[in-house]
């Protein structure tokens, strides 16, 4: 059990925190089974190693304080009487930092909060996030009225503000919302500072961020998440997955780069057998033996290896093997789509040659444009040195075509 000094202030959040870790994770679960043990078993509940610090957004509802000046925070239980929050164990210690910049730079714009009873005043909440794999802050304030006076100096203010505590601020943006409602963000957007999006990766996808985007709020707990979904269903690449509810769809977009394991095992058998061992030469018998020895050594060395990664349970270890696979199989892409597109002759010398270079100039380019933009490669990486290997092989190779299959 934590020590939250909210908890003592009647703070509206975290209702199980009074009781230790384990304990809450076994009442959740009997939430689960009374609702859902009808239709299946269900398992028990994965937690978190540490389950503190963990969110990547924050909402925070400003209020008065003393001496005219404003604080934010979060709901009393049960009341509408806003509890300032200096610190929460659940927060990103990143956002912490950046919500008390907001709050500096607010006040020395001398802005006042949104008293909701009498429909005056102008900051009404501040929205954080934060893109924990790029390390991008995005700033929202919304506010009652269309316009927010010294908008420039209040964007300064808390860029000083922000680089005194030590964290970043990648984009500001002002959300509109005019409306009597516990809704907290409205329709209307101004991007005071940056481009209005922070980036992010997640299971070797990077994803755009906005304001209102639906996002996981427990990066940890989403990647173990959506690995178990998809395993759990099974995918062999030939279904057509429906993604309701989806959000900004990323757990449809991560399953749609997955095939099922056998497919993965064929696909390997195969070409270890032709391509390795020629077994299209050797009798039928022959080559059934060495297929079925090849296939479980595969199966050995694949269960081997999703073990380790399982021990290891590494965002860094997971991504690493994706991105290298992204380098290794793009220019058998690029070769595989020239092969069935064109009917120009290569000039064999030079194709190992466009296989190395490609992936060089891949890298360097996803360098190159991380550094200009902020924009980070995740399994597109595939597809871009795919193209770059064809681009290649379609400048090298020569104007006589192969025959023609009749």
């Amino acid at each position: 059990m934590s020590d939250c000094k909210l908890r003592a202030k009647n703070c509206g959040g975290c209702p199980l925190l009074g009781l230790d870790y384990a304990a809450q994770l076994k009442q959740k679960e009997s939430a689960v089974r009374a609702l859902l043990g009808k239709y299946g078993p269900v398992h028990p509940i994965r937690g978190m190693d540490v389950p503190y610090r963990y969110r990547n957004k924050v909402i925070s509802t400003f209020a008065p304080a003393a001496g005219g000046k404003l604080t934010s925070g979060i709901y009393a239980a049960r009341t509408h009487k806003v509890l300032p929050v200096e610190s929460c164990l659940l927060e990103d210690e990143v956002l912490d930092k950046v919500l008390l910049a907001v709050r500096a730079a607010a006040n020395r714009c001398r802005y006042q909060p949104y008293n909701e009873d009498r429909g005056t005043g102008l900051l009404r909440h501040c929205l954080l996030r934060r893109a924990v794999a790029t390390g991008q802050v995005m700033v929202v304030l919304v506010t009652a009225q269309p316009v927010l006076p010294g908008a420039k100096n209040f964007v300064r203010y808390l860029l000083e503000e922000a680089e005194t505590r030590g964290v970043p601020v990648t984009t500001v943006v002002q959300n509109y919302n005019p409306r009597q409602t516990s809704v907290v963000l409205g329709e209307a957007e101004k991007v005071l500072y940056g481009k209005g999006f922070i980036l992010d990766t997640l299971c070797g996808k990077t994803y755009a961020l906005s304001p209102r985007s639906f996002y996981q709020v427990n990066p940890v707990q989403t990647e173990y998440l959506y690995g178990k979904a998809i395993e759990l269903a099974g995918l062999t690449g030939n279904e057509r997955v429906l993604d309701a509810y989806c959000g900004i769809g990323t757990i449809g977009i991560i399953a749609a780069a997955f095939s099922n394991s056998d497919s993965a095992l064929t696909a390997m058998t195969t070409s270890v057998c032709i391509d390795l061992l020629k077994t299209d030469k050797d009798t039928e018998e022959t080559a059934r033996r060495k297929r079925k020895k090849v296939h479980l050594s595969l199966s050995i060395l694949l269960a081997f290896f999703i073990c380790l990664v399982e021990m290891l349970n590494n965002k860094s270890v997971i991504d690493a093997i994706y991105i290298i696979a992204s380098y290794t199989y793009g220019p058998l892409l690029g070769m595989f789509a020239f092969g069935l597109f064109t009917r120009r002759r290569t000039k064999d010398r030079l194709v190992p040659l466009i296989a190395i270079a490609s992936p060089v100039l891949c890298y360097a380019l996803d360098w190159w444009i991380n550094k200009e933009t902020g924009y980070k490669f995740g399994y597109e990486l595939l597809m871009l040195n795919g193209s770059l290997t064809f681009a290649g092989l379609m400048l090298l190779s020569g104007k006589e075509k192969t025959a023609k299959t009749p």
